[in-house]
């Protein structure tokens, strides 16, 4: 028997108008004539799975619809459930699959992101050749990120690279970008090596070029802080080569579309990677100035011993120790070299250890020995000069010699100050150089806090064995 009329009657109703109180809020007298029409002669059809069940399926979708238009949400999600249950045989339908991803929109609105992603997941399963399903796994991929479920964001990853990786496999490679950055932001480090090692491969074949520079990486940062050096240069020497013609590189980031911002956004996530690749590897010859320790003293203490110690070893230390602080200088500096536009973020770590390179160098040189002659207010045998006025200019002389290593540190601390300033971001060493002026250069360095920016980020997550502690 046919249960399921014409709807051309209703239609024609709704569009001659009808009371002033249909007037006052059209879309929900519209939804719930189309309620009266499921009522009337869509449940028992539906309810015994008829022939005209399907038909009565669109009343529900278009009730749903405008209780939406009319600001009922509640409404409208609890016809989208009405139509997933399976006592309705709707479920399946065209109707079904519309109302499973409108009723996940509506608790991701609603930031009830648990359910949302469960929902999602679940129309993806059941409808996943749909044009809605790639998106809607992606979102709740993130969700399950966000909610701390790194396990159920792996599934979905899995999902999506069985039923949709091979038509779609930059957001593939996205996928293992995002569940790698997540392990390491939550401290999973050793979940997030194993993943990446085993997934480099897709992110290298199927990854955009953005993709590829932030997954190396972000693999370099964690071998280097896994004390895996060599695995660490591997990574980071791929994410140099990313970048060794920038002009090509920029052609390939643009040519992945988005609008203006988006593009910036996306170039200025690169070159960080590249200023971080490099930071490495300065910090690597930082590691070499530092492990040229200045020489111990174990002599007697008079003079000519004292003589001898600083003309000789201290002499060869100190050419060495020069060569080496230089070589890492010059290896901070190519950071500043990164075309288009170096990254602030590294601009200003860089300067900051190159601060502490020449300040950490004349702090070594004043732990020369000093005669302990000159320890006394005696006249020196065969003098009149007391042993105090001596040593005085003796460490005048030292301050002397030490003047170009300390205008060097100050010039590399006012550069990290400065930039910090001039694009707004602080963290760690931004503050170390603005502390290191204010203990060494007093009156003509005036710290305007107002003018500071808050800090926003942590340190360089690198290796900690590879960096000095903080000054």
């Amino acid at each position: 028997m046919k249960r399921f009329a014409s709807f051309s009657a209703l239609a024609l109703t709704l569009l001659a108008g009808g009371s002033a109180a249909w007037a006052e809020n059209p879309a929900e007298k519209e939804a719930e004539a189309y309620m009266q029409t499921w009522e009337e002669r869509g449940r028992e059809a539906c309810k015994d799975n008829e022939r005209g069940c399907a038909a009565a399926g669109h009343a529900l979708d278009r009730a749903a619809a405008a209780y939406v238009k009319a600001g009922r949400l509640d409404k409208a999600m609890a016809i989208r459930r009405m139509i997933l249950d399976p006592q309705w045989h709707l479920d399946y339908t065209d109707y079904g699959r519309a109302a499973a991803f409108a009723l996940a929109r509506n608790h991701h609105l609603l930031t009830d992101y648990a359910e949302a992603a469960q929902l999602m997941e679940t129309a993806v399963r059941r409808f996943a050749k749909s044009e809605e399903a790639p998106e809607a796994l992606m979102d709740a991929f993130v969700m399950r990120l966000a909610l701390g479920e790194p396990d159920r964001a792996l599934e979905d990853y899995r999902l999506f690279s069985k039923n949709y990786g091979a038509k779609r496999p930059a957001e593939l490679a996205k996928f293992i970008l995002a569940l790698g950055t997540d392990h390491w932001e939550k401290g999973r480090f050793k979940d997030a090596v194993t993943l990446l090692e085993k997934q480099m491969s897709v992110v290298d074949s199927r990854g955009t070029i953005e993709t590829r520079a932030l997954t190396h990486a972000l693999l370099g940062r964690l071998h280097a802080r896994g004390g895996m050096v060599a695995e660490a240069d591997a990574e980071f020497k791929v994410v140099l080569a990313v970048w060794q013609r920038p002009e090509n590189a920029i052609k390939q980031l643009d040519a992945l579309g988005g609008t203006e911002d988006e593009r910036l956004r996306r170039l200025g996530k690169v070159l960080t990677a590249v200023g971080e690749a490099m930071f490495y590897f300065a910090e690597k010859e930082r590691a070499e100035a530092d492990a040229i320790r200045f020489p111990e003293y174990a002599g007697p203490g008079n003079k000519d011993s004292v003589v001898k110690f600083i003309s000789t070893r201290v002499s060869e230390w100190m050419k060495k120790k020069r060569f080496a602080v230089e070589a890492a200088e010059l290896e901070y500096q190519k950071i500043l070299q990164i075309q288009p536009a170096p990254p602030p973020r590294w601009v200003i770590a860089s300067a900051s250890r190159v601060g502490l390179l020449w300040s950490t160098f004349a702090s070594d040189f004043r732990r020369a020995p000093v005669p302990k002659e000159w320890q006394s207010n005696a006249p020196l045998p065969g003098t009149t000069v007391p042993g105090t006025e001596i040593k005085r200019m003796y460490l005048d002389q030292m301050s002397s010699v030490l003047e170009p290593v300390m205008q060097r540190a100050k010039a590399a601390s006012r550069l990290c100050a400065d930039y910090s300033i001039k694009f707004q971001y602080a963290d760690e060493h931004s503050r170390s150089c603005v502390a290191w002026l204010e203990k060494n250069v007093g009156a003509p360095w005036i710290a305007v806090t107002e003018f500071a920016p808050t800090p926003r980020h942590h340190a360089l997550p690198i290796s900690t064995s590879l960096i000095l502690p903080q000054p």
